[in-house]
């Protein structure tokens, strides 16, 4: 390793876990994982900058981060097939990466949602009970979650005029 970035390890370490702790990247991820990715910085610089350069540091969903932001502004903005087609791909990108955690709720409410926006109600029933068990499964980690699904899940039920299962969620 050459002299200049050996001499300054420490100062690179400390940004790249700086960089870790304001990324949104690591927004995404549990706050364990960013932790364990900052103390290998601080511990061991070459270790922590050496898995950066790899891609094996806790920022490695950078495509899934991606998609998912690009489709919930879609959604802020209205536009539903933009959303739906940056979601779908979000999804997608969890799936192949066999992620089973909170992103996947996360991914399938807002995709819901867009779907809810285009109309296509079985569609969005589907997902978004599928959001709703996995939410329950995950316990009180996934709360908020199971809440925005659970919510969403009662807008798509009223919509398709299933009035008796909608109110128990409302």
């Amino acid at each position: 390793m050459p002299s200049l970035i050996r001499k300054n390890l420490p100062v690179i370490a400390c940004a790249v876990s700086q960089a870790l702790a304001l990324s949104p990247a690591s927004a995404a991820l549990p706050p364990d994982a960013v932790d364990a990715t900052r103390a290998t910085a601080y511990a061991s610089p070459g270790l922590a900058i050496g898995k950066i350069l790899q891609g094996q540091a806790s920022v490695t969903h950078d495509t899934w981060i991606r998609y998912y932001q690009a489709g919930t502004q879609a959604l802020d903005k209205r536009l539903y097939a933009l959303a739906e087609q940056r979601l779908s791909a979000a999804l997608a990108e969890l799936r192949r990466r066999n992620v089973s955690d909170i992103r996947i709720v996360q991914t399938k409410e807002s995709l819901g949602r867009a779907l809810l926006g285009l109309e296509e109600y079985e569609d969005a029933e589907r997902i978004l009970t599928d959001a709703v068990m996995r939410a329950s499964k995950l316990g009180a980690s996934g709360d908020g979650a199971r809440a925005r699904a659970s919510e969403a899940l009662a807008e798509t039920l009223f919509a398709r005029g299933k009035f008796t299962k909608a109110e128990p969620m409302a």
